[in-house]
């Protein structure tokens, strides 16, 4: 940086530190996905120029030149005086640095943390963990909560996590970005979700921008989000973009409808309990694609399976797993799990709300729907 920027910078942020009203605050909406309702709000700054420059460039200019603490610090307290008009049912979210927590006011600047959740952001490299994890207990014992900014970004934010233990793991917006259309992010984005399901932990999406986007979240199973889709920064406590909740509200729907197992249900012929030697055969014979078939009582109700043995014609009556049409998918892909080892890739019998056989799920179906 040259030396006329060098003063240039020093005299914004001197002006910054001044003014009453700088920076301005903007809350971004954060949603949950699943209600369609906002959950929280993160506070971000605004600088009013010269420079004309963005957050993340102040803040850097501030910490080289040796300000960047008590900047950080001035936008901490701003944020915690504008927590009393909260929306009920709400929290705040506020940026913050490892230094600035280390620097032991956070904990002071207000008795109760409640409702508070500090991001912990991955600027500056963490070097001594015991200290910082002293300095989030101090936190914690006042209410407040603790969030890792942009996992997924770099090492540095894994171990935060796996150090730390946050509440909140947040998804840098490089994942969520055409997410859609990535299987590597897709993936990502599971193995982050699993990590922090070990820890206690729940994911936050950044930088939602897109339907496409928020659609494959959704089919991920990420329970918060926000973004220019959900919510853009506004100065008051803005609700969920009209456009973003009629979308969760018809997606919800149709998400619902398809993690039942009536969305995997194949139709496959059965043998009736009565005709089992005289048809299996037969059954067997002209249907070359089935290795299994449900036996049915009189009133189709599965209470069986035949089964076509290799390299023989014969079959064998095995038990089945009996699944109702409006089962959870997720639950009946444990209890396929639990099953015999000699049974795990027989298909699941599917009934009706009377119990009568209308199909079945085949374990690759099965399989097919947790991929997604």
């Amino acid at each position: 940086m040259s030396e006329r920027a060098r003063t240039t910078w020093d005299t914004a942020i001197a002006r910054a530190r001044a003014a009453p009203d700088q920076p301005r605050l903007v809350y971004q909406p954060i949603v949950d996905l699943q209600r369609g309702s906002v959950t929280g709000y993160e506070a971000l700054s605004r600088f009013d120029g010269p420079p004309d420059a963005t957050p993340d460039v102040w803040f850097a200019a501030a910490a080289a030149a040796g300000h960047g603490i008590p900047l950080e610090l001035a936008v901490v307290k701003r944020a915690l005086a504008a927590r009393p008009a909260l929306p009920p049912n709400t929290f705040l979210s506020v940026n913050v640095s490892p230094g600035a927590l280390l620097a032991g006011e956070l904990h002071k600047s207000a008795i109760d943390l409640r409702r508070t959740v500090f991001e912990l952001t991955e600027h500056e490299k963490v070097t001594d963990y015991p200290a910082l994890r002293k300095a989030i207990a101090r936190i914690r014992q006042a209410g407040g909560l603790i969030a890792v900014d942009d996992a997924g970004a770099g090492y540095a934010s894994l171990r935060h996590l796996l150090e730390l233990r946050p509440q909140f793991v947040k998804l840098d917006r490089e994942l969520i970005r055409d997410i859609g259309d990535d299987p590597a992010k897709r993936a990502a984005v599971r193995m982050l979700g699993d990590l922090a399901s070990r820890t206690d932990a729940w994911i936050i999406a950044e930088g939602v921008e897109t339907q496409d986007e928020l659609d494959a979240l959704l089919l991920l199973r990420v329970p918060l989000a926000q973004g220019y889709f959900l919510g853009r920064p506004t100065p008051s406590w803005g609700a969920v973009e009209p456009m973003a909740l009629r979308f969760l509200g018809n997606v919800g729907r149709q998400h619902k409808r398809d993690a039942q197992v009536s969305s995997l249900i194949e139709a496959r012929p059965c043998l009736a309990h009565d005709a089992v030697d005289r048809d299996t055969h037969l059954l067997f014979r002209d249907h070359p694609e089935l290795d299994v078939v449900i036996v049915v009582d009189a009133h189709q109700r599965p209470i069986g399976v035949r089964r076509r043995l290799r390299h023989s014609t014969d079959a064998d009556g095995s038990a089945v797993l009996v699944v109702a049409a409006s089962a959870d998918v997720a639950e009946v892909g444990r209890r396929a799990t639990v099953r015999e080892p000699r049974y795990r890739s027989d298909p699941l019998a599917c009934c009706d709300q009377q119990g009568r056989y209308i199909g079945v799920v085949t374990i690759a179906r099965l399989l097919e729907w947790f991929a997604r």
